[in-house]
């Protein structure tokens, strides 16, 4: 098992585990959600609140939804995670983003397909993250959310995620292979149709402008469903809105069974050199 399959499958086993301020993966229970009142005074109002026994609205935490599982916050899931591959990395969102010696790094719109990686949210008022969440290579995510979700294990582009960091010592595990990457390894032509289309970094008309690509402008891309295509234009990769663009070339690819395992891998490893 490599340290990526060792963070993606502590991620996943938090799932489920209430949020708490400063949680450090023990169990949530109101003596331990107290503790951590006394620790964190600012947090009293959200710790009482989201708790049915502290808040006085029932005499035991039977029913509740966190009632037997770990509570957390973002940063001991993702130091946590990264603790489960024998990688030390301090705790706190900032502390971790300026502090870890990150084998590679950069903005939400060039996260590495197939790489697991930690995510970060960039906030006003915090030096400089907010938030953070494991990436699991596969277009999803494990993060402690807040008090009313508690650790959530959803889609990468279910939250404003804005920068991601790959930890040292993972860069060489191979990516997952799934059927999303499989795809992305042949590109279809297309012609844009649309003035002035916008490649977004993620699949919603209020996501952030990448670039924007001319009428009759050629590009490379794969249908991410019926309204999207996930396009590379000028070196940027994202979304564009597919009623805007015209299917010149289909490209054409063996179907996953022609292929061995080892095949896959190789083929996948060829398309990830070429795009990084």
């Amino acid at each position: 098992m490599t340290k990526s399959d060792k963070i993606r499958e502590f991620a996943l086993s938090v799932v489920g585990s209430a949020y708490v301020w400063g949680g450090t993966g023990e169990k949530c229970t109101p003596a331990y959600r107290r503790a951590r009142i006394q620790q964190y005074p600012g947090q009293e109002k959200n710790i009482r609140t989201n708790c049915p026994v502290l808040s006085g609205e029932q005499s035991s935490c039977e029913g509740c939804k966190h009632n037997g599982k770990l509570a957390y916050d973002c940063a001991q899931v993702t130091q946590d995670s990264a603790q489960a591959a024998g990688i030390s990395i301090p705790s706190g969102a900032s502390s971790q983003w300026n502090k870890i010696p990150w084998a590679q790094r950069g903005t939400i719109d060039t996260l590495p397909m197939g790489k697991v990686c930690l995510l970060y949210r960039e906030s006003a008022g915090s030096s400089p993250m907010g938030h953070t969440g494991v990436y699991l290579g596969d277009g999803t995510t494990v993060d402690a959310r807040g008090y009313s979700l508690g650790a959530v294990h959803q889609s990468v582009e279910d939250h404003p995620w804005t920068h991601w960091g790959m930890l040292p010592g993972t860069e060489n595990d191979p990516p997952r292979i799934t059927e999303e990457s499989e795809k992305e390894t042949a590109m279809n032509k297309y012609k844009v149709t649309g003035n002035n289309l916008a490649l977004r970094a993620m699949r919603s008309t209020t996501s952030a402008v990448l670039v924007r690509m001319p009428t009759g402008a050629a590009v490379e891309g794969v249908p991410y469903d019926s309204e999207w295509v996930r396009v590379t234009y000028k070196g940027k990769t994202g979304y564009a809105m597919a009623k805007y663009l015209k299917l010149t070339a289909a490209a054409v690819a063996p179907a996953p069974e022609e292929l061995t395992d080892a095949e896959k891998l190789e083929k996948l490893w060829a398309w990830y050199r070429e795009a990084h």
